[in-house]
C-alpha cells in the first residue's frame, strides 16, 4: 500500500516539474511577443501622423532594442529549459538506478553483542 502511494506521489512530482517548466516557458514567450506587438502597434500609429519625421525614429529604435532583448531572453530561456530538462532526466535516472541497486526499503537492524 505504501509503495503504491509513493509511486503515485512520484508520478505527480515528475509531471508537475515538466508542467511547471513548460508553463514558465510559455508565459515568458507570450509576454515577449505581447510587448513587441504593443510597441509595433504604437509605432504604426505614430508613423500615421503627418509629422512623423524624427519622432517616428525613436519608437522604431525602441522596438529594435526590444526585439534584440527578446532574442537574448529567448536564448537564455532555451538554455535554462535545456539545463532543467537535463537535471530532471538525471534525477529520474539516478532514482531508478538507486531502486535497482537497493530494491528493499526495509532496513534490518544490526544485532549488538553485549559483552559482560
Amino acid at each position: 500500500m505504501a509503495l503504491c502511494f509513493l509511486f503515485i506521489l512520484e508520478v505527480i512530482s515528475h509531471t508537475a516539474k515538466a508542467f511547471s517548466l513548460s508553463i514558465r516557458l510559455f508565459a515568458n514567450m507570450t509576454a515577449g511577443h505581447t510587448l513587441m506587438h504593443i510597441l509595433a502597434g504604437g509605432l504604426v500609429n505614430i508613423l500615421k501622423l503627418p509629422f512623423f519625421g524624427f519622432i517616428g525614429f525613436i519608437p522604431f529604435l525602441i522596438l529594435l532594442l526590444v526585439c534584440l532583448m527578446e532574442l537574448g531572453i529567448s536564448i537564455l530561456q532555451a538554455y535554462v529549459f535545456f539545463v532543467l530538462i537535463i537535471i530532471y532526466f538525471n534525477e529520474g535516472i539516478q532514482t531508478s538506478q538507486y531502486q535497482m541497486l537497493y530494491p528493499v526499503f526495509v532496513y534490518k537492524r544490526k544485532r549488538r553483542i553485549i559483552k559482560k
